[in-house]
């Protein structure tokens, strides 16, 4: 792509699986990185490619940067889905994943930047992410009241 990669692997991820090596190669374009704070490159980045966890997806959309989904399972699917939707990126189904598709869906990505905006506009018009905690917490709150005696019932 021409580009500067930076690949994190996260800190846990020797400790979820102990198969995991890092390349003992790396490109001079790119870093592996155990953890790097994703503000920091996101402030920079063209494109974020991600496995679609929702913390990584939203914090690459909110900072109004195209990503390119290659979903594992989950709710990841779903992520990946909405964000081609959105037109704020791609997905690449991990059955289909190649280097040279993972390249050209994340050239594609690059071109959606305008769908990521609109999407960071969206997170910063509706309050973000403080606004979407004080509904969860207020729905939590009201729980017991509004519906403890009926979920007591069941």
């Amino acid at each position: 792509l021409g580009v500067a990669a930076v690949l994190f692997v996260g800190l846990g991820a020797s400790a979820i699986d102990d198969r995991l090596q890092l390349p003992e190669v790396v490109p001079p374009n790119a870093r592996v990185e155990h953890f790097v704070p994703h503000g920091r490159i996101l402030e920079r980045a063209a494109c974020a490619i991600t496995h679609g966890g929702a913390g990584a997806t939203q914090k690459a959309l909110a900072a109004g940067v195209p990503v390119c989904v290659v979903p594992f399972g989950r709710d990841q699917l779903e992520i990946a889905r909405r964000v081609d939707v959105a037109g704020a990126g791609t997905r690449l189904p991990l059955g289909r994943l190649t280097a040279a598709r993972l390249r050209e869906s994340a050239r594609v990505a690059m071109t959606r930047s305008d769908g990521a905006r609109r999407v960071a506009d969206g997170y910063r018009a509706t309050g973000g992410a403080v606004t979407a905690a004080d509904a969860v917490e207020g729905l939590a709150s009201a729980w017991p009241a509004a519906y403890g005696a009926a979920a007591s019932r069941r």
